[in-house]
């Protein structure tokens, strides 16, 4: 079975020579290729927030569409590397860090708010476009998460779930 992605979640790729150095992205709107390195989700950009030699970091276009054949392509300045994706309406996530703890908070007290980023909340409505920020505040189109229902502007992703790749020469 493999890990699902969903429209405009962040993945994690692991593998070998996936790029030739370290590189992240410096601001938003994320870039479309890092260190001569590019993706692309279905046919379409997807934008990338970190590359190394041994992982990648991309946001899933919130153009690709749902399916359990999807086609992921890595191209590492020609090397070209492919596998294929799960891609769900959603398939939420959250950011924790190495203790498995909630990221930025991970505690609170009675009557205080806990802040967690999420990803692969799928379709926002106004819609957010690939690569970019959300403005303002934005709403899950479907109420399927009950009260994680409005997601504010400053909402993070998580790295989820990741399919394991091998590299090949074009």
């Amino acid at each position: 079975c493999r890990p699902s992605a969903a429209p405009g979640g962040v993945i994690s790729i692991f593998g070998t020579n996936l790029a030739p150095v370290v590189a992240v992205a410096g601001q938003v709107a994320l870039p479309a290729t890092l260190a001569g390195v590019s993706a692309t989700i279905q046919g379409v950009q997807a934008p990338l927030y970190y590359v190394s030699p041994g992982q990648l970091n991309i946001q899933v276009p919130y153009e690709t569409p749902a399916g359990s054949n999807i086609e992921l392509v890595v191209n590492n300045n020609g090397q070209i590397t492919t596998s294929l994706l799960a891609v769900q309406p959603a398939a939420p996530g959250l950011f924790t860090d190495a203790a498995g703890m909630l990221v930025p908070t991970n505690r609170a007290g009675r009557g205080q708010y806990v802040e967690m980023f999420v990803t692969g909340l799928g379709a926002m409505s106004p819609p957010v476009a690939t690569g970019a920020a959300p403005e303002g505040e934005v709403r899950r189109v479907s109420r399927a998460f009950g009260r994680l229902e409005r997601i504010a502007a400053s909402a993070g992703v998580v790295i989820s779930r990741s399919p394991r790749l091998s590299s090949r020469t074009a």
